[in-house]
């Protein structure tokens, strides 16, 4: 009897400088800077002209946050 796999994980959500924006409540000039500095995680080339974020990226440099911020 053959055993069933299970279904892979669905790909990891990308998200755009915009909606990155908008979870971090930081303006777009403030992200690009931080990640420049290296105190934001790198974006990921998603196409030829296009960049992103994966969610457990950005989710991860938020949870480092202080609390209140």
């Amino acid at each position: 009897m053959k055993r069933k796999l299970p279904p892979p994980d669905p790909p990891e959500r990308i998200y755009t400088l915009g909606e990155v924006a908008q979870m971090t409540n930081l303006p777009k000039s403030t992200i690009k800077r931080l990640v420049v500095g290296k105190r934001f995680p790198q974006q990921t080339l998603v196409g030829r002209e296009r960049v992103g974020w994966s969610e457990s990226s950005v989710k991860a440099w938020l949870a480092k946050l202080p609390s209140g911020q």
